[in-house]
């Protein structure tokens, strides 16, 4: 039905001619600006030459008179005459820009249409430069200042006569113009090609209508909606082919759909029996020594306050909060009577005791939940030594994990702050000198640091966070 296409689209877009366009308008611009620069520097160099040639002839006839009076030694006649030629000079001048100065060949400044900053030293590179000067327009520096002018020099009375404007100046003038040129040429093409875009979009408006309903298919994830088919050219051909393939994909979504409820759901009771999971060991070391309940919690808001001062990903804060619990988990392994003991421990009791850390790391290490993997890391890190003399593996600074040096802070401030069988607890002024004492060989000075800093809210979970509470 829809073979017989009568004028294809390709065909249409045959006559688009917008990148032509461009690329004819941007060779004309590039020519046209290159021609009246080119142009700019001929008139410019023309104009500057014919004034320099009535400069240096009316020079030569006033010295010719002045020669032919019999005045040519005369310091008064001679005064009067560069007076007259710089009078001349001055009244060529049509820029404020521009300056007109002569130079005798001993490099002395004979006058000066302007205030123009020469000195002695740079007659130098003005001689040298005014032999190229008869090439066409030519740099000449002057006390570091670029200007752009012609010489010539007089046989007569022995002067360099120099006619210059202000490169800078001249630059922005020629700037100015071909600003002028790529605008115009801009503005013009933009007209251009807004009409042809007019034009295209009633020769294209068939397909525009058929991209709106496919965006609209696809936002709307509503498969039984169809393209309505105008013409009988390849993009209704194309609108026929879409609809029957969003028929078989409207069957497809839907059982996918179904999977992905099916999924979520799923993947939210993990969650759920995950998070258990933590609670659960997390009453095992409470069960376990039941004193420590509020310290576990304690722990886990410490740790959870220092990460985010510490600016870390809210998952990373989430994953801190639940997996700080399980950091004495290892204590399950730990003999009654050497963890409850009143008295202080024996040298072989204070080695039991450490093995907690390994232990813990052995009972969560191989799960592949990341709560466990990050748990067994806590667990076996949380009593190293930022200077390297904790244990079990003795690390040092940052090669403790993150995880390892926040809870070492979290743990110590709460067992210090605690009463425990074998001691009292520490007032919260002197526990919090000692972490702030510390810093450095005990624990991170930089987490320490945002631990005192946040000293308010340490203080509030240290009041509130109570086994009466929990």
């Amino acid at each position: 039905m829809l073979r017989s296409i009568k004028i294809g689209i390709k065909g249409k877009i045959i006559f688009t001619i917008i990148p032509v366009l461009i690329c004819s308008f941007t060779i004309f611009t590039f020519v046209s600006v290159f021609s009246s620069r080119q142009n700019l520097f001929y008139e410019s160099n023309r104009f500057t030459k014919y004034k320099l040639e009535q400069l240096t002839n009316y020079s030569t006839n006033q010295w010719d008179n002045l020669q032919n009076s019999n005045f040519a030694d005369d310091p008064v006649y001679i005064n009067i005459i560069e007076k007259s030629i710089e009078t001349y000079a001055k009244d060529m001048i049509r820029k404020k820009s521009e300056s007109i100065f002569a130079i005798d060949t001993v490099g002395k400044l004979i006058f000066s249409t302007s205030n123009i900053n020469y000195n002695q030293e740079d007659w130098v590179t003005l001689r040298t430069e005014s032999t190229n000067s008869k090439e066409g327009l030519t740099e000449f520096i002057i006390s570091g200042e670029k200007f752009l002018g012609l010489s010539s020099f007089s046989n007569i009375n022995g002067l360099y006569f120099f006619i210059v404007e202000n490169k800078k100046v001249f630059m922005e003038k020629t700037q100015q113009m071909t600003f002028l040129q790529i605008f115009t040429s801009l503005i013009s093409l933009i007209v251009i090609i807004v009409i042809l875009i007019m034009y295209l979009g009633i020769m294209l408006g068939p397909i525009q209508r058929v991209r709106k309903a496919i965006h609209n298919i696809t936002t709307y994830k509503d498969f039984s909606r169809k393209v309505r088919i105008e013409y009988p050219d390849e993009i209704g051909e194309l609108a026929f082919d879409f609809n029957d393939m969003t028929s078989n994909l409207d069957l497809a979504y839907k059982k996918l759909k179904k999977h992905a409820v099916d999924e979520a759901i799923a993947k939210k009771e993990i969650f759920i029996r995950e998070k258990e999971t933590l609670n659960v060991l997390g009453n095992a070391s409470d069960y376990k020594d039941p004193e420590t309940g509020a310290h576990i919690a304690r722990v886990s808001n410490y740790s959870l306050l220092i990460s985010k001062a510490l600016g870390q990903d809210i998952a990373i804060q989430d994953l801190l909060y639940h997996t700080a619990p399980l950091h004495d988990i290892g204590k399950l392994g730990i003999p009654d009577s050497i963890l409850l003991k009143a008295g202080k421990l024996t040298e072989e009791e204070f080695f039991i005791i450490k093995t907690h850390t390994t232990i813990g790391f052995n009972i969560l290490k191989n799960s592949s939940s990341k709560y466990l993997k990050a748990g067994a890391v806590i667990a076996k890190t949380h009593h190293e030594r930022f200077d390297g003399s904790g244990y079990p593996n003795g690390l040092k600074g940052t090669d403790i994990p993150v995880f390892g040096r926040i809870v070492s802070i979290a743990d110590v401030f709460d067992a210090l702050t605690t009463k425990r069988p074998y001691k009292e607890a520490w007032p919260f002024e002197k526990t919090m000198d000692f972490i702030m004492d510390n810093r450095g060989n005990h624990f991170d000075p930089d987490m320490a640091n945002l631990f005192f800093q946040n000293l308010t809210e340490v203080k509030d979970i240290y009041n509130h966070c109570t086994e009466e509470s929990l």
